[in-house]
């Protein structure tokens, strides 16, 4: 069953976390962003705003907590075209095959 507006939310983060040795990038941030609606993440260098677009789209996983895209993982809204990004790195990106990045 495919979720409608105003049902779940399209983005919904619960308390995520992800670290990167010492360095805790991403701590426990809850967040819900509705259908429809528009959203910057603003904050300095370093402040976990790509580590938090990278938990996202599903390019990392979570430490702890989890992330979902309409109601689900990041992977099957990204596989079903209902998300996009431009990636600030040109960087292979673990786990995904060439194929897999391209289509992306």
């Amino acid at each position: 069953m495919r979720p409608t507006e105003g049902t779940i939310p399209a983005v919904a983060f619960t308390g995520a976390a992800k670290a990167y040795g010492d360095v805790r990038a991403v701590d426990g941030v809850d967040l819900r962003i509705g259908c429809g609606e528009t959203v910057a993440l603003l904050g300095r260098n370093g402040a976990g705003k790509s580590t938090t677009i990278a938990l996202l789209l599903g390019l990392c996983p979570p430490d702890a907590g989890t992330v979902e895209l309409f109601g689900g993982p990041a992977e099957r809204a990204v596989r079903a075209g209902r998300v996009g990004a431009m990636l600030q790195e040109a960087r292979a990106v673990p786990r995904v095959t060439v194929g897999e990045l391209v289509a992306f």
